[in-house]
């Protein structure tokens, strides 16, 4: 029995049409997967900042309260100077994560027993059903 040997040239040089077809399908469901996680965590921290934002402002009102003697009849006042001192806020302060004003009312219905003021976002939704507060 004689073994032959075959030519180099017919050997496998690369990857079949079918192995890179899995390569790529495999590629996309990962990369699908990592994009839903990637949203929903973006989501989520949005509303974190939004929680972080409104309480900043809320001691940013209380500041105004104790330097003016009352508090601001909106946020709007904070970025204005008062008395020859600079303003306590940036206007871009006012703006939470989905670019809508941050909402103030005073005395704030979910402080009744202080009666400190409350700062909310209407958060993702844009209603009240959704609202991010200092509460």
């Amino acid at each position: 029995m004689v073994l032959r040997r075959e030519p180099r040239a017919t050997k496998r040089a690369g990857f079949t049409l079918m192995e890179m077809l899995i390569v790529v399908a495999i590629i996309v469901v990962l990369a699908g997967v990592g994009g839903v996680v990637y949203l929903r965590v973006l989501d989520e921290s949005k509303v974190n900042v939004a929680k972080s934002q409104a309480k900043i402002l809320a001691e940013a009102v209380a500041m105004y309260e104790l330097s003016c003697g009352r508090y601001p009849a909106n946020l709007e006042e904070l970025t204005q100077p008062q008395d020859g001192k600079k303003a306590l806020l940036e206007p871009s302060a006012l703006i939470d994560p989905w670019s809508r004003p941050y909402q103030l009312a005073v005395p704030g219905p979910h402080h009744p027993t202080t009666g400190a003021p409350d700062v909310w976002s209407l958060g993702p939704t844009g209603d009240q059903n959704g609202a991010v507060g200092n509460w």
